[in-house]
């Protein structure tokens, strides 16, 4: 019995290490056709959720910007989102999913009042607005996997009670 959990525990442990070392999470900056146009957009990979569970917690993060989220044509918009780091001016978020192979791509467009943020016209926003991409894509990748550990566990338990069951 107390070899089984050694076991399990390196079982686990080299998952982690080789779901953690698979993955490379890295914001890109590009122009994303949206519904209302083609705007210059933050690009982000999400790992080992769907579609619908990475667009449920942009929902939710753009929510905490204190935005009006909407869902129009398979596209996210937040109106007058405000984060004290980006000034006192509101601005709308437009974001949208897309399934890959290994993931899910999420493209999430800031609009400033005229015009959208990018690296070269507003470094400190976009900076600011960079590492809450990629904390959101880090954050939301760790849930996928905690989600995998957990099923992993059930199995786990299981395979446990039927080797009781054996002795």
């Amino acid at each position: 019995m107390v070899m089984l959990k050694y076991i399990s525990f390196f079982v686990f442990s080299f998952l982690f290490i080789s779901i953690f070392g698979q993955y490379k999470i890295a914001v890109k900056e590009k122009s994303v056709q949206f519904n209302d146009g083609n705007f210059n957009a933050f690009s982000v990979e999400v790992f080992e959720l769907s579609s619908k569970e990475v667009e449920k917690l942009w929902k939710k993060e753009m929510k905490d910007m204190k935005a009006n989220v909407s869902t129009k044509k398979n596209e996210m918009k937040g109106d007058d989102a405000r984060v004290k780091s980006m000034g006192e001016n509101t601005f709308d978020i437009y974001a949208k999913t897309k399934q890959q192979d290994n993931g899910v791509e999420i493209a999430i467009a800031f609009d400033l009042g005229g015009a959208f943020l990018s690296s070269s016209q507003h470094a400190d926003k976009a900076k600011e607005m960079r590492r809450r991409v990629y904390s959101f894509a880090v954050s939301a990748t760790k849930q996928g996997i905690r989600g995998i550990l957990k099923q992993e566990q059930k199995k786990q338990a299981e395979l446990e009670k039927q080797q009781a069951d054996l002795v």
